[in-house]
């Protein structure tokens, strides 16, 4: 069946289109780089290079929040979830925030370093059938059908990104830019704290601050440029190396995403973007967690990995002139429009980007 939002993000790429068709094409020297759009919507990376000598520092905000859960693409409640699980959760906000630094080295090779810390937060409800033989402190069950909410929480820094970027095409406003990276296992994978009836155990996989392993970034992006449009096309992926000290690895993932901004002036442009991901499940299990994959579905790695389609649309400000002249301010919003889960899996319900960057 085809939804309104469907039809509407189709007539509204389908204008777009016939507008770029009648746009005169951006003559050479526009001055593409001191445009608002030069630089894709803030949710998407690795899209440009910088000439010799030149750096960019840039701050970027994510916030991903999620409700309720879906088992493949229907709902679940929380009833059905405590079929075959104890604790259900509710809701989760996941936090992100990226430091990234840029330098070019040559005209085509481009250097770029990305730091990230993460906080999350999570509301639970366990119920309490079955749960007498557990220590449950000064908690009161009233009846064998009661349910308790929960909370968990971790916050630190994630896994760092190491990126080379080359020019492959750079010429008539049009660019090809191959992408090489390697993610660094710099968040941890061992925080514990006081969960499952109030033991203190590992906590679950969702609730780590890394991956844990060494793995592969690669990635493709094409932009181009007339007058007053700019577009754009990228596929990126994650191919992890072995497993970590705990033997489990996440799931490799693709992600694919297309984009089109109308410059309104020089300070001002705005855009469109859809963005599919799609990542396998995750392979071994960490022994410390896996007791707990019959009480908490996010530890049972059945329930991982999935695919997700959603449109953002976004806002780019840059200040042309004056004494902060070149700093850009950037944002924005989105909402998953398909979502399909392996097993039972939180879903996500709306993305928020947000940055500040500048070049010099």
């Amino acid at each position: 069946m085809v939804s309104l939002k469907n039809v509407w993000l189709l007539i509204l790429i389908i204008n777009m289109s016939n507008a770029i068709s009648q746009d005169s094409i951006c003559k050479k020297n526009c001055g593409c780089n001191s445009r608002p759009d030069f630089h894709a919507p803030i949710g998407v990376m690795l899209d440009h290079g910088h000439d010799k000598g030149q750096w960019m520092i840039s701050y970027r905000y994510m916030n991903m929040f999620m409700k309720g859960n879906i088992k493949n693409t229907s709902p679940i409640e929380s009833d059905a979830i405590m079929q075959n699980y104890i604790m259900s959760p509710n809701n989760m906000q996941m936090q992100m925030h990226m430091l990234m630094l840029m330098y070019g080295i040559t005209d085509k090779i481009t250097l770029m370093a990305m730091a990230n810390y993460v906080v999350n937060d999570m509301d639970m409800t366990m119920s309490m059938y079955g749960m007498g033989n557990m220590n449950m402190g000064s908690m009161n069950m009233t009846s064998m059908n009661s349910t308790m909410d929960m909370t968990d929480n971790s916050k630190g820094f994630s896994d760092t990104k190491l990126y080379v970027l080359y020019k492959l095409i750079h010429k008539n406003n049009h660019e090809i830019l191959v992408s090489n990276g390697i993610n660094l296992p710099t968040g941890s994978i061992s925080l514990y704290g006081t969960t499952h009836a109030g033991q203190d155990q590992r906590k679950s996989y969702s609730m780590q601050l890394g991956t844990g392993t060494y793995a592969w970034l690669p990635g493709l992006t094409y932009t181009g440029y007339a007058n007053h449009f700019s577009w754009g096309v990228q596929a990126t992926g994650i191919i992890n190396i072995g497993v970590n000290r705990y033997n489990y690895s996440y799931g490799n993932a693709a992600n694919a995403t297309a984009w089109i901004a109308y410059k309104c002036n020089n300070w001002i442009s705005n855009s469109i973007r859809v963005e599919g991901n799609a990542s396998a499940k995750m392979y071994g299990f960490d022994k410390e967690i896996s007791p707990y994959r019959a009480i908490d579905p996010m530890a049972d790695t059945k329930n991982s990995g999935g695919k997700r389609l959603g449109v953002f649309g976004g806002l780019n400000f840059l200040i042309p002139k004056g004494c902060l002249k070149g700093n850009q301010l950037l944002i924005e919003y989105g909402i998953p429009f398909y979502q399909q889960a392996n097993g039972i899996q939180m879903k996500t319900t709306q993305m928020i980007f947000a940055g500040w960057q500048m070049s010099f």
